[in-house]
């Protein structure tokens, strides 16, 4: 049993063909306690029968990965999950089979990852809404990167974030295709309102409706905010004055990445403001006119900028 924890799930999951006296070792629940399928095909996706979630789920697993995977066939759970942790981003899978998996999870939940499935939508606004309310108790940390399901969403019915006191960690992001915005300008106002003060670590990207006012909103309401990140949105040097002001005393990590309308000067001496930053990104120009995320190699020269904001904050 031992030796198996160590095993990759790929590998894992082969050892359970070998032998009789094998696969009963193979059968511990201990083993299927976290089970990642998205590295059965190292991170380029595989194929999984559904089959194997019915086992795993019987088997207790708390913390199940489907990011990548396509499931095969139908799927139907007699009782709740043990889930504590699903990721089910680009899972593909028949509507019923995800939903399935997703409403298995009843009071247990802290972490869950939805992003878009295709080759269609799946997850709707009432879908996303009733997941998150049944589990409002212990979710901890939400991800709901590059979902339609806004689309359809009343705004009057946006605030099942209140109801979610333990959260620390949100992620709510438009897409780099240009097809999914992100959230209406509404809608922000109304999530924003509802965030619990709890919040640690949030990451607005993408959201090209975002503004100063939501920022100033949410920093002055969750004033223990240790991540931001706001990287390809439309928000001001007025964003970087908020942030400095609310959070001066908790932001370690801060992403400004091509948030064209923030002067680099603006940038260098919020960081000399923050006194527990440790992380911060942002563009420089690296004299060819084009703007880049660059690293610098040990014996390459900063730019002045940079070199500037180092001296201010090593």
């Amino acid at each position: 049993e031992k030796v198996f924890s160590y095993l990759k799930i790929g590998d894992l999951i082969h050892c359970g063909q070998v032998s009789r006296r094998i696969r009963q070792v193979w059968n511990i629940e201990s083993l299927w306690q976290s089970v990642d399928l998205s590295d059965l095909n190292n991170g380029r996706g595989s194929t999984v029968q559904s089959d194997f979630i019915i086992f795993l789920l019987e088997k207790g697993c708390k913390y199940l990965n489907l990011m990548n995977v396509e499931l095969t066939g139908s799927l139907k759970l007699d009782k709740p999950s043990k889930l504590k942790g699903l990721n089910l981003q680009n899972c593909v899978a028949k509507r019923e089979v995800l939903e399935e998996i997703l409403y298995s999870c009843e009071g247990n939940l802290q972490q869950l990852s939805l992003d878009d499935v295709y080759p269609e939508r799946v997850f709707d606004y009432h879908c996303v809404r009733r997941a998150i309310l049944k589990n409002s108790k212990t979710l901890q940390k939400i991800n709901l990167e590059g979902l339609e399901w806004l689309q359809g969403a009343s705004t009057s019915k946006l605030n099942f974030f209140s109801h979610c006191q333990e959260l620390t960690e949100v992620k709510i992001t438009g897409n780099a295709d240009g097809h999914r915005n992100g959230p209406r300008n509404d809608q922000l106002d109304l999530m924003i309102d509802s965030f619990p003060p709890s919040i640690l670590r949030i990451d607005l990207s993408w959201c090209h409706n975002l503004t100063d006012y939501h920022i100033e909103n949410l920093v002055r309401k969750c004033n223990k905010i240790t991540e931001i990140s706001l990287s390809f949105t439309k928000v001001t040097n007025q964003s970087v004055i908020s942030i400095v002001r609310y959070l001066k005393n908790s932001l370690e990590l801060l992403d400004l990445t091509y948030c064209d309308n923030i002067n680099l000067e603006n940038i260098i001496e919020a960081a000399g403001s923050l006194p527990k930053l440790k992380y911060l990104h942002y563009e420089v120009h690296t004299g060819n006119g084009f703007p880049c995320n660059h690293s610098y190699a040990p014996d390459e020269k900063m730019c002045q900028p940079c070199k500037r904001s180092k001296n201010k904050c090593p």
